[in-house]
């Protein structure tokens, strides 16, 4: 009965101030209560009492700005657009850029072989960043603007609020950390971009100089490398675009970390390393505590896959439940 409640307070809690979070939702909650309460006792059913209190409580983002003392840069109805904006230019952007770099390639004169196109798109990324950065700062200056000098709301749908559209609670299992997301993508790019185009700082330095450590070895498992970075960066830009998770990618991350880890064990079967430049400074013993820890960096990446989707899936005992947070 009281999961509408609750998904109620979902909405508000994500907007107030991360300090203030508990405190606020506690004595809003306690209230919202004794306002059912007193309904039933009048003789209302707790579902209709449940409905009816939220509903002339208001939209949560209008609950929400109420507890705030701040002023938001943007205002709660241009919010939702300009997000979406964002979330279109950060999808539309990207793709734009690489298909022209590639159309491009193609009818020129010059011949690129895959892996040399590869390499061309690779060092798109940090145009692409910065295209994207300008852009994001572009529309938030824009709606900062828009949020200052215009006086009628641009949207009704804050006014028109239904208790029963608001979107379930996701589990703590399936929430998502946006810092943890960004973390992922930002260094899986960045390490991408080294193993691919400048692998020769992977490297020994003694006396101004520097001997590579990667031997032919590594570009035989470079392309499942590749894959299973790139197959970790997609999946965390789906959680940064949805802001939570759901049955299929907790489904596709379990895929991705047993590929990571059958990746990592194979890393040191192959004996990727020059032994023989390690000698020369006495550290032969490094590719030893190299291979051991990969092993052990495998099978551990493999099992807490294993164990990741199983607590989540015990936590969320009703399928039915996961796929409708799957919608």
């Amino acid at each position: 009965m009281m999961d509408l409640l609750n998904r109620y307070l979902y909405q508000i809690e994500k907007n107030l101030p991360r300090k203030e979070r508990e405190e606020i939702i506690n004595e809003l909650k306690s209230s919202l209560l004794d306002q059912i309460d007193h309904l039933v006792e009048q003789g209302f059913n707790k579902d209709e009492a449940q409905l009816k209190v939220i509903k002339e409580s208001g939209h949560p983002i209008d609950v929400a700005y109420s507890y705030r003392s701040d002023t938001p840069l943007i205002r709660r109805d241009l919010s939702p657009i300009m997000l979406t904006i964002m979330k279109i230019i950060s999808i539309v952007l990207p793709i734009v850029l690489i298909i022209s770099k590639t159309v491009s390639l193609v009818f020129s004169d010059t011949t690129y072989s895959t892996a040399g196109l590869f390499e061309e798109i690779l060092l798109l990324i940090p145009s692409i960043i910065n295209a994207l950065l300008i852009s994001f700062g572009s529309v938030f200056l824009a709606f900062i603007i828009t949020s200052k000098y215009l006086t009628t709301e641009l949207t009704s749908h804050l006014g028109d609020f239904n208790p029963k559209l608001l979107p379930k609670k996701p589990p703590k299992k399936l929430k998502v950390s946006l810092f943890e997301s960004i973390i992922t993508v930002i260094g899986g790019l960045i390490f991408i971009y080294i193993i691919n185009i400048q692998s020769h700082v992977i490297a020994i330095y003694f006396d101004s100089s520097s001997v590579p450590l990667l031997n032919d070895n590594f570009q035989k498992i470079l392309p499942f490398l590749n894959i299973s970075i790139l197959f970790n960066i997609v999946i965390h830009l789906f959680y940064l675009y949805n802001r939570r998770k759901n049955l299929i990618f907790i489904t596709l991350e379990l895929i991705q970390m047993i590929f990571s880890g059958v990746v990592i064990i194979l890393i040191a079967s192959l004996d990727i390393i020059d032994v023989s430049s390690l000698e020369i400074y006495d550290l032969g013993f490094i590719n030893n505590m190299f291979i051991v820890g990969m092993y052990i960096g495998g099978i551990g990446t493999i099992i807490g896959g294993i164990i990741k989707y199983a607590k989540i899936m015990i936590q969320i005992p009703d399928l039915e439940e996961l796929k409708t947070l799957s919608k």
